[in-house]
């Protein structure tokens, strides 16, 4: 194939040919961010969202901004944004912003769809479908780990749309999908709630102290190899931590298995493990052994003598308590960091073993219940993930099959 025949095919992706084609720009009104300046942060206000807020959601590392901007700027809940550069395989994609107010940054366009054309939902999940060919084209732009698709490449990209009334039975299937998983990660936000509610009361009712050092050992994570194999163990990162402190482990590489030792590296169940860097609260307990994995260098892992008091010392590392004397232990004058000595330099509440013994019977179901449902999410997003693209491609064509039924 030559390079013209190349480009071609990248801007006109597979579609049913009975469907009217479009360019992808003339469907919507494409609004990027603002280039907010040092000047305009401020302690208050509301926060200004990058891409690492769209993906992660507001953390410690989130800045806000108490001004008054062009009201185009301004997020709400239910906005389609599309996140137009970065690190191609990771930042290129499309989202919808359910997280309230926000002052939109740049590199992200905020999209509004035209009604008369495209069904809104419709519109998103076509996004959804585009992603491998807006990957491919910022990868083709891509200099010094940055790629970008700039409004002249969605000039360029020609695509089908059926008919609105197949537009909308497409989106509602796929939607059908979509609200199952959201309804699980609400179930999975209530458990979290509720678990850090009995670890609270718990912690309240503690007499005795110790120092966090006297009930785990700790160890630094690998440095990823660069020739990765890609038969080798998992590797946590602490972007694979979200914002619920829940592992991910949809966007982990593999590393060379060698890197793992004798095992010595390998997370074990009722392991914990703390970012020791830019977000110090962030933690996660690891309590699936069925997932062989090591941990990256800019975690620390910390090995309770049981899995009991690794859930308490979880509730502990996800408190206030923690959190505040972490960032007040940071040092560095250019990244901000701990060791492990100054991590596990905090005095905790410590339980008795009967009160430890009653919260763990309580909340290890809980666990259960959250790590089941985590595993019906990935079910059911390889379930639409799967579909997606055949659907949005016209491969599948649902009034067929009800015509059929």
């Amino acid at each position: 194939m030559s390079s013209l025949d190349a480009t071609s095919e990248l801007y006109s992706p597979e579609f049913a040919p009975t469907w009217k084609r479009h360019y992808l720009h003339d469907l919507a009104i494409w609004v990027n961010g603002m280039a907010f300046r040092d000047i305009n942060f401020s302690a208050t206000g509301i926060p200004v969202v990058k891409i690492a807020e769209v993906k992660s959601g507001v953390t410690g590392q989130t800045r806000f901004s108490s001004g008054h901007y062009d009201s185009k700027y301004r997020l709400e809940d239910g906005e389609i944004l599309f996140c137009w550069s970065g690190q191609p395989e990771t930042s290129i994609d499309t989202y919808i912003w359910n997280r309230g107010p926000g002052w939109l940054n740049q590199h992200i366009f905020k999209v509004e769809p035209d009604d008369v054309l495209v069904e809104r939902s419709f519109f998103y999940y076509l996004m959804r479908y585009l992603r491998p060919t807006f990957v491919r084209i910022a990868r083709n732009k891509q200099t010094t780990g940055l790629g970008h698709v700039t409004k002249g490449d969605l000039r360029n990209i020609s695509v089908g749309l059926p008919a609105v009334a197949d537009q909308r039975a497409i989106a509602n299937t796929l939607r059908a999908v979509d609200d199952v998983i959201a309804s699980k990660r609400r179930a999975i936000d209530l458990l979290d709630a509720s678990f850090h509610a009995l670890w609270q009361r718990l912690y309240e009712r503690c007499d005795a102290y110790v120092s966090l050092a006297e009930v785990v050992t700790t160890q630094y994570g690998l440095t990823a190899s660069a020739g990765a194999d890609p038969n080798g163990v998992k590797f946590l990162r602490v972007t694979d931590i979200n914002k619920s402190n829940w592992i991910s482990w949809n966007t982990v590489p593999s590393v060379q298995k060698e890197n793992a030792g004798s095992g010595k590296y390998n997370l074990r169940l009722g392991d914990l493990v703390v970012a020791r860097m830019a977000d110090p609260g962030k933690s996660a307990l690891f309590d699936d052994d069925a997932v062989p994995a090591v941990f990256a260098s800019y975690l620390v892992r910390l090995q309770p003598r049981s899995y009991e008091e690794g859930l308490f010392i979880f509730g502990f590392l996800k408190s206030k308590h923690y959190i505040d004397y972490s960032m007040g232990a940071m040092g560095g004058s250019v990244q901000k960091n701990m060791n492990a000595r100054v991590i596990v330099g905090t005095r905790l509440r410590w339980p008795s073993s009967s009160d430890l013994e009653k919260f763990a019977s309580v909340v290890k179901p809980m666990r259960a219940a959250l790590n089941a449902h985590l595993r019906e999410i990935d079910r059911l997003e390889e379930l639409r993930d799967t579909m997606l693209p055949e659907l949005l491609s016209g491969r599948l064509n649902l009034t067929s099959a009800e015509d059929s039924a």
